[in-house]
């Protein structure tokens, strides 16, 4: 399968002698940089002339084939492993099976790349939306990531590619590594603690802890200024902070982290003297921030040449205080006291949340007038940046696996910030555009405005027509918050909504009222985790859940209206629409579709029959969408059931009622459940009499 793939694409007999190697066991390994070579030598080729006929037919052959075996590697193969009793096997390479259809995975990858195929569909990870995941159902492999150093949970939340798996198993760890013996599969707990800590090496005696004016800051809020730190250092290496009023002009720093990193604190607005010394000295090394271009700064250069300079300058003319103006949240967002302190008063505490909401609200603005943002990880501070200069793949992988982008607000703070910043063992380097995209995180820089001046040109992925609810909704998923409830002023952030109006209403209507402002909804948001309000369907917020999945367009799109969403089912892609005569009320049953043209198709169905509410106006008819949108961590995918109410003035209208997986079933299989064989293709329901159809999600005020 290897060798003839890779035949086919390439248009010609391959000598295997010229992509492997002899292992020191004289066997011979597949070199995946040979393979690389020989494609990117075949596209010169095809660039500088156009290929002969036969050529271009057997390529657009390749393409299918392509295709095809992404179905074989998807079902049955998956299939088999899942089910064959590896799951004790201690890491990926104890299953020689298993490691060629790894391999075979990373190959479809290559090829994928080569071929460039105008419809790939990202939206989660690094791989097309379409093709099952065969890391995140095997334990062996979780087990590799694990000896590696790095939280299994990771299979789960990534969704990367093969390719991107496999480097990130070789690739420098940071140290001390974590002990991830206690996470699950979903979780990883090691940063789950928001208990403020000393710095590593700090005696802690005499270390104090110093605190922000919070009447300063209250006051800052209340008049729509921006509460800011000034922290200084003198020749002694003591270090003080003020709390000055700042605004958007003001040059300072926004400083993103996680709060398990030491820097967090729920209880009161107080830092550890060593934490602020650390803030200080981090912000005073960076490198300075390009003007205005997207050409990438030499960070590294710089480092090396300040740190030249500055150690070879007489001591005398040296500055001999430090000083730096930042903003960090557990100094400049009002903490509430406990609410079994009496030593506080309730119109206090209704002050503090006041000015609290209205900060978070403001952290948008926040961030994108900062001169820089500066990333405190926990895993990659003790990272020297030597374990990745010069390698971008291993620079944008060690972002994208760290615990800081696992988090949900980070998405919002580094979407946001101008000049981009994270923090290693030794120095500090800014991120650039391309590092952007392979991170998989967000860019709503000002800088991306000014594309018309001359670039280096660099080679990224692919954009997918995506809308900006869908992109922002697929970063958020599977992050996680210690403050849930902040989740839905992420996301308003994020759409460029208000904050503070959504926060406003009840927590139940708050994503429904998000989705009503926008012009069209993706039809896999149907997919999504939900429950019903007011009997109508609402979709819970982006997060951590484990059925959580792309919000990609490419399914189908429904145009918000005033009466409901309307699909438009002319524009359904990799997606069938089935009407059954009937209402399946079991977990499991199958589908037998024959069409009027005489073909016909057999669906496996999943849905929690417990989570199926009946509506007293619903009739025995269902619709089920069933997208080629894949689980995670199971070779099914997803999809959606209606209950069909009613057709009327051209209208099919019709009410959610669950999520289902499905997946193919072969005609010699035998039915998984009750078979329903009343089934049609939608575009035969009723002679098409109907030219569009409207989901009902109610019409209820917010």
């Amino acid at each position: 399968m290897y060798f003839g793939l890779l035949s086919a694409i390439l248009c010609k007999a391959i000598d295997r002698d010229t992509t492997t190697r002899p292992d020191n066991g004289g066997r011979r390994t597949i070199d995946s940089t040979k393979v690389v070579t020989l494609l990117k030598e075949r596209r010169k080729i095809i660039s500088r002339t156009p290929p002969a006929l036969r050529d271009r037919e057997e390529q657009f052959r390749a393409v299918y084939i392509l295709k095809d075996t992404w179905d074989i590697v998807n079902g049955p193969m998956l299939d088999y492993l899942l089910t064959s009793g590896f799951h004790d096997r201690s890491d990926l390479w104890s299953e020689p099976l298993y490691a060629v259809i790894f391999s075979i995975d990373v190959f479809l990858d290559q090829l994928d790349d080569f071929v460039r195929r105008p419809d790939r569909v990202y939206g989660l990870g690094s791989r097309d939306l379409r093709r099952c995941n065969l890391v995140a159902g095997f334990p062996p492999f979780r087990n590799s990531i694990r000896k590696s150093g790095r939280c299994s949970s990771l299979a789960w939340c990534l969704q990367l590619s093969a390719s991107d798996w496999y480097r990130l198993l070789f690739l420098p760890n940071h140290a001390p590594p974590r002990d991830h013996s206690d996470c699950n599969d979903r979780r990883c707990k090691q940063y789950g603690s928001t208990k403020t800590r000393h710095r590593d090496g700090c005696p802690v005696i005499g270390c104090v802890s110093l605190r922000s004016d919070m009447e300063s800051v209250l006051k800052c809020i209340s008049e729509d200024g921006l509460p800011l730190i000034q922290c200084e250092e003198d020749e002694h290496g003591e270090v003080r902070i003020e709390t000055v009023r700042g605004n958007l002009l003001s040059n300072y720093t926004a400083i993103s982290h996680v709060w398990s990193g030491g820097m967090g604190n729920q209880a009161e607005n107080t830092l550890p003297r060593c934490q602020l010394r650390y803030l200080l000295h981090s912000i005073a090394d960076l490198p300075p921030p390009p003007p205005l271009s997207i050409h990438p700064a030499m960070s590294s250069s710089f480092y090396n040449m300040k740190q030249s300079l500055t150690t070879k300058l007489p001591s005398q003319w040296r500055s001999r205080r430090l000083r730096a103006l930042f903003w960090i949240d557990s100094l400049c967002i009002p903490t509430i006291p406990d609410k079994n302190d009496n030593a506080v008063s309730d119109r206090r505490r209704k002050t503090l949340a006041k000015s609290k909401s209205k900060a978070i609200n403001s952290m948008a603005q926040l961030y994108a007038g900062a001169e820089q943002v500066l990333v405190f990880d926990p895993e990659i501070q003790h990272l020297p940046y030597d374990a990745v200069a010069g390698d971008k793949y291993a620079l944008a992988l060690c972002t994208k696996c760290c615990p800081w982008m696992s988090r949900s607000w980070p998405l919002q703070e580094g979407a946001l910030g101008q000049n981009l910043y994270i923090r290693f063992k030794d120095r500090s380097v800014l991120l650039t555009s391309s590092i952007y995209h392979r991170v998989g995180l967000l860019s709503f820089r000002m800088l991306e405005h000014y594309q018309q001046f001359p670039a280096i040109l660099e080679e990224g992925p692919i954009p997918s027509p995506t809308t900006r609810l869908a992109e922002v909704w697929d970063s958020l998923a599977n992050r996680s918050s210690t403050m849930t409830e902040d989740l839905p002023a992420i996301l308003a952030t994020m759409l460029d909504r208000s904050a503070e109006e959504i926060l406003g209403l009840r927590g139940d209507r708050r994503m429904k009222a998000l989705l009503k402002m926008e012009e069209t909804l993706p039809l896999a948001m149907f997919y999504q985790p939900n429950s019903l309000v007011a009997g109508r369907w609402n979709p819970n917020v982006p997060g951590p859940d484990p059925g959580q999945t792309s919000a990609h367009p490419h399914f189908g799109v429904l145009r918000v209206a005033q009466e409901g969403l309307i699909l438009d089912t002319r524009f359904l892609y990799d997606t069938s629409a089935v009407i059954v005569h009937g209402d399946p009320r079991s977990d499991h049953f199958t589908l037998e579709i024959n069409g009027a043209d005489g073909g016909g198709m057999r669906y496996s169905i999943s849905q929690d029959l417990g989570k199926v509410k009946k509506d007293d106006s619903d009739t025995s008819k269902s619709l089920f969408f069933l997208s080629k949108l894949c689980a995670t961590g199971t070779p099914k995918y997803h999809g959606a059931c209606f209950s069909v109410n009613t057709l009327q003035s051209g209208r099919l209208i019709i009410r959610f009622k669950t999520t289902v997986l499905w997946n193919y079933l072969d005609t010699k299989a035998d039915p998984v459940g009750e078979t329903y064989t009343n089934c049609q293709w939608l575009e035969d329901y009723e002679g098409e009499k109907f030219k569009e159809v409207l989901v009902d999600i109610g019409t209820y005020r917010f």
